[in-house]
């Protein structure tokens, strides 16, 4: 798991918005391809304007609690608010290291399978670290519109909305973290005596595949 950790802290970067003097925390982006594309979850960056990303520093030791941000303007260039994923893209050039395979296959995933997430539980008040969570695939579940949804077991930060699911086993990226109900069709009061909201420990994130699908096919 640490070398996995490795694989994909780097990738990981904080998405802010402007405001005034200073920047608000929307959530976790990660990049996806060395011509400057990020993914994030479409609720993070959806009607909040101007974007701008602050690349993840040195995850793998002690990390430094600061207040001091490099933020680099970003546009979003596709969304896919149905099944809560988007592309984003720096506005200049900026090297992107991006090494090994990324992307794994979600329809491998079997429920039980060891996965982990990666994203920013404390945004930028206090100390900007990035932080994991493992855990296990609860479940595979798609609604009467076809909208799929990775099901994981434990609650993810708020933070790490936008953050990659990654597949332990096989070192890639099989889901978007998102946390969002909404897709999951809510039983009605005839069919349950209980009422909704329904508490529950699990997170949620959608396939990777429909992030592929954004991403130009020339890159």
């Amino acid at each position: 798991m640490e070398n996995v950790f490795r694989k994909f802290a780097p990738l990981c970067a904080l998405v802010m918005k402007p405001s005034g003097d200073s920047v608000e925390f929307l959530g976790t982006a990660f990049a996806v391809h060395s011509s400057g594309y990020l993914a994030t979850a479409a609720h993070v960056v959806k009607g909040q304007g101007k974007i701008v990303i602050s690349p993840s520093n040195d995850a793998t030791g002690f990390q430094t609690a600061s207040q001091k941000l490099r933020c680099i303007d970003t546009s979003v260039v596709e969304m896919d608010e149905k099944n809560d994923v988007a592309l984003l893209k720096f506005n200049d050039p900026v090297g992107l290291k991006l090494t090994g395979e990324l992307f794994g296959d979600s329809n491998r995933l079997i429920p039980g399978a060891a996965i982990m997430h990666l994203g920013y539980p404390f945004g930028k008040t206090g100390s900007l670290v990035l932080a994991m969570r493992s855990g296990r695939l609860a479940a595979k579940v798609e609604n009467p519109q076809g909208v799929r949804q990775l099901y994981v077991e434990g609650v993810a930060y708020s933070g790490a909305a936008g953050g990659p699911l990654i597949d332990v086993s096989r070192g890639t990226i099989v889901g978007v973290i998102n946390q969002q109900l909404g897709l999951v069709p809510k039983p009605s009061e005839r069919e349950f005596e209980f009422k909704l909201p329904i508490a529950t420990e699990l997170t949620f994130a959608a396939p990777i595949d429909a992030l592929l699908d954004l991403i130009p096919a020339q890159h």
